[in-house]
């Protein structure tokens, strides 16, 4: 078994990683997690209103987030075509220990820690979560 502090680990999901991030973030308390433009889950993609989960869906991220154990922070840019920002907003008022998200105005699905940088990094040093 190996000995690290929980509080030293954050749990990055961009995109699909968004599954498992929020996944080990509702079995595990660690310092916290970080979703970047995830998704709701997988079906609400294709239609993002469903009231319910499908028992098949494989990424029962909004389900999974309220269970989260951790402080979650969403990063969600309003321009991103493949995944609506409706899914970002809905992550972030789901998570019962979230922080205030970065929902980045010209921002697309994978560029926002490249158009911006500065601004992601100076951010991300916020919110790495300390405790």
């Amino acid at each position: 078994e190996l000995k690290i502090d929980p509080f030293t680990i954050v749990f990055y999901g961009q995109s699909l990683g968004s599954g498992p991030s929020t996944y080990l973030g509702k079995k595990y308390s660690v310092s916290g997690v970080i979703i970047h433009s995830g998704l709701m889950s997988a079906v609400r993609v294709l239609n993002p209103y469903l009231t319910r989960t499908p028992w098949y869906d494989v990424f029962p991220n909004i389900d999974n987030i309220k269970s989260c154990r951790s402080p979650v922070w969403v990063i969600h840019g309003y321009m991103d075509q493949i995944i609506n920002i409706y899914h970002g907003i809905r992550l972030y008022k789901s998570a019962p220990k979230s922080i205030s998200p970065w929902f980045v105005k010209d921002g697309d699905h994978n560029e926002i820690e490249m158009r911006f940088e500065t601004e992601y990094f100076l951010r991300l040093k916020m919110v790495v979560f300390v405790r």
